[in-house]
């Protein structure tokens, strides 16, 4: 038996420390890594792939982040080895995402990589952002220490990154692309714009949405993001 009155502060310190699933970001590099998980990158391997993407200039304090490709993760510990299936998203999630609370907000920055942005990967990433969101949440409910910014809310941002852009093909509805884009899920501009998602777990949300292309001539297999260019582009939206 485990004592109901115990399982926040044990749970909390399992998933930072042992698992390290969910944990507080400590790093003075202030750099994140967010690598195209093993699955994909051995299925295919070419220079035009992207497989790494890094943030930048993260702040130094209220930062976390949640592996959401956690059983991607090798581990020498058997026991988290044999029990993967416990945070298993089997592709479905995002890559990783990047929680900071500022100001009676906490940002979840979710972030994907596409080797090319296409109608239809879009379609998936926004399912990917939901059942992310949905998931999360609940990770959220049962930390020790989140709960406690009852005063602020929840802010999604999702970042999808990649090396080329191709709306025009790979998608399979007869209508023309981007203006099912636009009027399907999006409102603004095509690099920056609000989208609507509805997570199991919480509210219909209209949540900022930042396209990222690889500014490298030519094109290489990874880039970097700078924190601040985000929280710009996110300032003008919401």
């Amino acid at each position: 038996m485990f004592p109901l009155k115990n399982i926040r502060e044990h749970v909390t310190k399992q998933l930072e420390t042992d698992i390290k699933v969910f944990y507080k970001f400590i790093d003075s590099s202030g750099v994140i890594r967010i690598e195209e998980s093993e699955s994909n990158t051995k299925r295919t391997k070419q220079d035009q792939d992207l497989v790494l993407v890094r943030l930048n200039n993260i702040p130094h304090k209220e930062v976390w982040v949640y592996e959401n490709e956690f059983y991607q993760n090798k581990n020498t510990n058997s026991t988290l080895n044999e029990q993967k299936g416990a945070f298993s998203s089997a592709g479905s999630k995002v890559e990783k995402t990047v929680l900071w609370h500022h100001q009676n907000k906490l940002y979840l920055f979710l972030v994907e990589m596409k080797r090319t942005m296409t109608y239809d990967n879009f379609v998936k990433i926004k399912e990917k952002i939901e059942n992310s969101l949905s998931t999360l949440s609940i990770f959220i409910a049962a930390h020790d220490t989140l709960p406690s910014f009852l005063a602020s809310e929840i802010v999604p941002v999702a970042l999808f990154c990649f090396n080329e852009e191709n709306f025009d093909n790979g998608y399979s509805d007869r209508s023309e692309p981007r203006k099912l884009l636009k009027t399907k899920y999006v409102e603004g501009d095509q690099t920056q714009f609000l989208m609507k998602v509805e997570p199991l777990t919480l509210n219909r949300l209209m949540i900022p949405v930042l396209l990222f292309a690889n500014p490298n001539t030519p094109i290489t297999n990874s880039f970097e993001i700078d924190f601040q260019n985000i929280l710009g582009r996110v300032n003008q939206l919401i």
